[in-house]
């Protein structure tokens, strides 16, 4: 009782000596259960990953059937990403989406191999876990960012056309399309395909909202384009609208410069 209230305090180093208490001295009783949790938590809320860890194991490996196995085996894997054991974290997350397939973070867990593939630099692999991710969660807010993700890596590794395959297929509506939509432009002059490279930067025009990051930066490439193929009346328009919008300093005082012309 006394290490709850210190843990709901936040005074975690004096929950983590009360429940150590516990787990020395009553490891039989029906409290030890939740004190070996909560010591494990106080590491890990202290971002003391490596005795986190090994606290989580001796928690699972002592209370196999406890309704907070699945929490600890997800937090044991977090502990190895943070630790940047990523080959570690990847199997940790892996082991947990196999025994808990249906839990509220297993998606998370099936995302989160994905990143620690990516965090390792094993491109093939992490393109792999995160099409099992979308294949998995299809209606997950997340989708949106994992198709970014298989997007860039391909993008990383020249293959622009894969990459639009990926950046094409981020929902509308979500935050993460127009720098889908920023990125395809910028596949399509490597890839020479000027007219859809322009299509690209011209579907930014309507997103909202209007001072989203990647709306403007491919707004300055659209207005860019117009100059250059002499549409000077629409670059002017598309130099108004970063002006207004943009809270970049540099981009208003470009955009206001290229207007004077």
């Amino acid at each position: 009782k006394l290490g709850a209230e210190a843990f709901n305090k936040k005074n975690y180093a004096l929950a983590q000596r009360y429940f150590q208490k516990v787990v020395l001295n009553f490891p039989e009783s029906t409290s030890a259960a939740q004190a070996f949790y909560y010591q494990a938590e106080c590491y890990y809320v202290q971002e003391q990953y490596v005795d986190a860890v090994s606290a989580y194991e001796n928690f699972i490996l002592n209370f196999p059937g406890d309704r907070l196995i699945s929490q600890a085996m997800f937090r044991k894997a977090v502990c190895y990403f943070n630790m940047n054991e990523f080959e570690k974290s990847t199997v940790a997350f892996r082991e947990f989406c196999l025994s808990y397939p249906g839990d509220p973070l297993a998606s998370d867990a099936a995302l989160n191999i994905a990143l620690g593939y990516k965090k390792a630099q094993k491109v093939k692999e992490s393109i792999e876990a995160y099409e099992n991710f979308v294949a998995s969660y299809g209606k997950d807010e997340k989708v949106g960012f994992a198709f970014l993700q298989i997007g860039s890596l391909y993008e990383a590794m020249d293959n622009y056309a894969k990459a639009l395959e990926a950046y094409e297929k981020v929902p509308g509506g979500k935050k993460e399309k127009s720098e889908a939509e920023f990125y395809a432009g910028r596949c399509y002059d490597k890839l020479k395909m000027p007219e859809k490279q322009k299509k690209a930067y011209e579907s930014l025009v309507d997103f909202v909202p209007k001072s989203d990051e990647y709306r403007l930066a491919g707004l300055m490439r659209l207005a860019e384009i117009y100059e250059a193929e002499g549409q000077r009346d629409k670059g002017v328009v598309i130099y108004e609208d970063i002006v207004k919008n943009s809270k970049n300093p540099e981009w208003v005082s470009l955009a206001k410069d290229r207007m004077e012309v």
